[in-house]
């Protein structure tokens, strides 16, 4: 008879950073709005899978990764909540280990040190820093102001991190010209909170016309959206706004931006 299976949340600290005061509530960050894996998810999965944090914070340790258990859990049914499991692991948000396995898994993340772990458990900043997106926000201390390089390195790094995979140029050097432009739309669009850029990059890795993936007009058919693009004035409040968007660009509509742009 084969081992029961067991659940466990991907970056559980994402959304729980504290060990032992956190059971009682979880984190929920606005860029899954803009998140291609989550809007990829049915309505009904996607509300399980959130019914699911609360669950697998309540619990506080591995969950039994049987229907039937869950399903109970979130007042669902059998059958619903195994296509929402299987959804959720090709995605990548939960993984299926054997329970001794998921055992030391769970413990091993748990033992991370306290500075490693997105916040102080016994001594949390009194001020929370702003941008709760995960890995985007500068969470030293919330009196430090960052430096312009610094701000540039974060903005650099969540695009690394996210758009190279779907086909959009890394940034190999950080130049002067982009850390003045890095800095200048962090003040001027971004409000100084460098989860809007989290919000901005993941509208771009939705966006069909950005990523290569749209008809596009003549002069324009290999283009994709770079770095330089993104940090220029004009098309950051473009993309923010929802201007390249598929549910309301089209083509002709997107190409237009472009022009406006200058490309």
């Amino acid at each position: 008879m084969p081992e029961p299976q067991y659940l466990l949340v991907r970056n559980w600290d994402r959304w729980q950073p504290y060990k032992k005061r956190g059971r009682g509530w979880i984190r929920l960050y606005t860029y899954l709005l803009d998140d291609p894996d989550f809007l990829s998810l049915t309505e009904t999965q996607q509300a399980q899978f959130l019914k699911l944090l609360l669950c697998y914070g309540r619990v506080a340790g591995p969950l039994p990764a049987d229907c039937g258990y869950i399903a109970r859990q979130l007042a669902a049914s059998s059958n619903t909540i195994g296509k929402t499991l299987k959804a959720l692991e090709d995605r990548n948000f939960i993984e299926l280990h054997d329970r001794s396995v998921a055992k030391r898994l769970y413990q091993e993340r748990q033992n991370v040190p306290l500075e490693e772990r997105r916040g102080e458990e016994n001594n949390p900043p009194k001020v929370p820093p702003k941008g709760d997106a995960p890995d985007l926000g500068l969470n030293g201390s919330v009196n430090k102001k960052p430096s312009k390089r610094e701000i540039a390195e974060k903005m650099v790094q969540t695009w690394n991190q996210i758009l190279p995979p779907l086909g959009l140029p890394a940034v190999v050097k950080l130049t002067d010209s982009r850390i003045n432009a890095c800095h200048a739309r962090y003040r001027e669009h971004l409000g100084e909170d460098l989860g809007q850029w989290n919000t901005l990059v993941y509208r771009i890795a939705a966006s069909d016309f950005l990523t290569g993936k749209a008809e596009r007009g003549p002069g324009h058919e290999s283009w994709v959206c770079d770095f330089d693009f993104a940090v220029k004035s004009s098309s950051c409040v473009k993309i923010l706004e929802g201007k390249y968007d598929n549910r309301q660009t089209t083509a002709a509509a997107a190409a237009a931006n472009l022009r406006s742009d200058g490309l």
